[in-house]
């Protein structure tokens, strides 16, 4: 990787500092010791390295490319892969109903709804009509069987066949994914109706599980950027949006010293169960007493905002101002 040439920040177009090489080797080796079966060599990605933008603190990717189709592929062959609920996803249930009553219906897009968990989530709010939006026909399906109304497409097909807009647009663990998160914002802002918002979560970088571990799942090319606070905001001002973040409480210092431990000690993806995670668990403290310990110094230290400490996720609510409202 040429680091002669700095690659802008893609969140607020600042200059950048190289942090590290990521050769398509090492990420391999990762890979390998995290996922439970084999395969990742035959998957479509080159060779990364990670830049940290110097004004918003955006730890990211160059080349910002995503992988080939069939490392997903590959990647959700594990039933762990997905998620069956997310903090989030009632967060924003919470968010919608707390907007109160309309004299009209209004409507949720929820891009990359998969089989339709969230939209599942949103089945007791009343007022709101849930739509899905999937490249993948299958997925599709898996909603219009439950019962659900989704289409297949894209964002930009979305803007043909929902006149109007929508109130509400949802990408739930998808810009850190993106070649292009302003790209994908700009033509999810086209889609709101005024006075809409898009609601999207990401992992806030670096999670509490990495606090002695670098996940690998966390880097190129899965996750092509690293999500800050600061990065949030810039995010917002450069789609001509205005942000308003929701952070969780963060997990006890137990639970997030445990995790970190776990991780280390076995995949998050093994099929194994809660007894033998625990033996392991208890196997890896043993056998590394001193790694316990500055498992639990770096959680004692982790960063804080406003005197709280960070979660490892946050829900991003960006807003589309209705000019007709300050009148």
């Amino acid at each position: 990787m040429n680091v002669a040439t700095t690659p802008p920040c893609p969140s607020c177009a600042g200059a950048a500092q190289h942090v590290a090489a990521l050769p398509r080797a090492a990420i391999l080796e990762s890979m390998a010791k995290l996922m439970p079966y084999a395969g990742a060599e035959t998957c479509t990605f080159g060779d990364y390295a990670l830049w940290r933008c110097t004004a918003c603190g955006l730890v990211f990717a160059d080349p910002m490319a995503e992988p080939g189709r069939d490392y997903y592929a590959w990647l959700t062959r594990s039933e762990r892969y997905y998620p069956q609920a997310r903090w989030e996803w009632t967060a924003c249930a919470d968010e919608l109903r707390g907007l109160g009553a309309s004299d009209r219906e209004r409507r949720v897009l929820d891009v990359g709804c998969g089989s339709g968990r969230f939209l599942k989530a949103l089945r007791g709010v009343p007022g709101w009509r849930a739509i899905g939006l999937d490249i993948n026909q299958s997925s599709v399906d898996a909603c219009l069987a439950q019962g659900f109304e989704a289409t297949q497409g894209d964002l930009a097909s979305a803007r043909t066949k929902l006149d109007g807009g929508v109130e509400v647009v949802t990408l739930w663990h998808v810009v850190e994914h993106v070649a292009d998160p302003v790209g994908l914002l700009l033509e999810a802002r086209a889609l709101l109706a005024p006075g809409g918002m898009i609601m999207f979560s990401v992992p806030l970088s670096p999670p509490s599980y990495e606090a002695v571990w670098r996940d690998p799942l966390n880097l190129p090319p899965h996750h092509l950027t690293r999500w800050n606070v600061p990065a949030l905001e810039r995010l917002a001002a450069r789609v001509g949006l205005r942000s308003r973040l929701v952070i969780p409480d963060a997990d006890s210092l137990l639970t997030r010293t445990v995790h970190a431990l776990l991780v280390q000690a076995i995949s998050p993806f093994a099929p194994v169960t809660r007894v033998e995670k625990l033996r392991r668990l208890l196997a890896h403290a043993l056998a590394h007493p001193a790694l316990v310990w500055r498992t639990l110094r770096c959680q004692l230290a982790w960063p804080r905002r406003a005197g709280r400490v960070l979660p490892d996720v946050v829900l991003a609510c960006f807003h589309l101002d209705d000019p007709a409202a300050r009148h």
